[in-house]
């Protein structure tokens, strides 16, 4: 049987204070199977973000990791050593940050950053800088562009060739479409979403976007203060409101398209 993408089991995340360790994440357990589009929504400070940069071991100080278990394809994330971390990160999950723009190097070439990206990592499994950009919609002669030459959209892009360039088999998006209009948020999961059947990857999407997670994600996870509230299909969550006070105050609360009615004189 396959090993999960990613498993995460009892999760336990502190930050230390002057006071003590604060609880950010507390006893998270999820998974993500290949092929499968998992969303994790929540409000501002529920613990998203802190459980994504936990996967590839990048979260700073002061916030630690106190307990429980984070496995990539059956490999235990935890118990790596340094040289190990270097080899599961990019190959075994990669993540795309929210400001692309501040993940970009803004004195370098995007094509350039990308092949550096491949080198480091075997070479990106044959593939070309021109092959990769060209398989996110932008044309390869783009390559020697500044990031500054990018709009918002194709900097987020390049972000995600660059993070699918050695083919990993999770790839964590954090909130990456936060600072883009609905138009071009939507053309991007969609490119994502098509990538993913072609290569088979799982996706962890992190988001505060209710309506954007059910329009693409299999299953949804909704969080609040560090703890999971809930686990449902997405369709599940569109047709029953979801089981949790919370998640059903989420749903309630997103605005309802309307068409309002004319006058007889012919006035809206």
């Amino acid at each position: 049987m396959t090993a999960p993408a990613l498993r995460i089991t009892d999760l336990e995340i502190g930050y230390v204070t002057s006071a003590g360790l604060a609880p950010a994440v507390r006893g998270v357990s999820l998974t993500v199977e290949p092929g499968e589009f998992v969303g994790l929504v929540g409000e501002s400070g529920c613990g998203k973000s802190t459980i994504a940069q936990s996967i590839l071991r990048v979260l700073r100080s002061p916030g630690v990791i106190t307990g429980g278990s984070i496995e990539l394809s059956g490999e235990d994330v935890l118990a790596a050593d340094a040289r190990r971390l270097r080899g599961i990160r990019w190959s075994r999950a990669s993540i795309v940050m929210q400001n692309s723009l501040a993940a970009l190097n803004p004195v370098q070439r995007v094509g350039k950053q990308i092949a550096e990206a491949m080198k480091a990592h075997d070479g990106g499994a044959g593939r070309s800088v021109g092959e990769l950009l060209e398989m996110v919609g932008i044309d390869a002669d783009r390559a020697r562009s500044y990031p500054h030459e990018f709009s918002g959209g194709m900097r987020q892009r390049a972000a995600i060739a660059m993070s699918l360039a050695v083919q990993p088999e999770l790839l964590i998006m954090d909130e990456p479409t936060t600072a883009l209009d609905v138009i071009v948020q939507q053309e991007i999961l969609l490119t994502v979403r098509r990538l993913q059947q072609e290569q088979g990857f799982g996706i962890l999407f992190i988001t505060h976007d209710l309506p954007l997670l059910l329009r693409h994600a299999d299953r949804a996870v909704v969080m609040r203060d560090g703890l999971v509230l809930e686990e449902a299909t997405t369709e599940q969550l569109r047709t029953t409101g979801g089981s949790d006070p919370y998640t059903r105050q989420l749903l309630a609360a997103l605005p309802r398209p309307s068409v309002a009615k004319r006058t007889e004189g012919g006035g809206a």
